[in-house]
């Protein structure tokens, strides 16, 4: 059986507080991530690319959490 003493919960974080806290750490994830995206081992998932002249759709997938991925606006 395991003990449920061990468990923790994060309640509240901020990435900013933990960047400014931590600068070293977070340049090396920022340098990691930036070179995966580079290369095209990390990609961005992308739901929807919507005419910027759209943007009330737009806001209307973002409000129903109806995306499983970026919603674009293009120009």
């Amino acid at each position: 059986m395991t003990s449920l003493v061990g468990l923790r919960t994060v309640t509240g974080f901020l990435i900013m507080a933990w960047r400014a806290a931590r600068p070293t750490e977070a340049r090396e994830g920022i340098d990691e991530r930036s070179a995966l995206f580079a290369t095209g081992r990390l990609t961005a998932s992308v739901h929807a690319r919507i005419p910027l002249d759209d943007a009330v759709k737009a806001h209307e997938i973002l409000d129903a959490r109806a995306n499983l991925g970026r919603v674009l606006l293009v120009p």
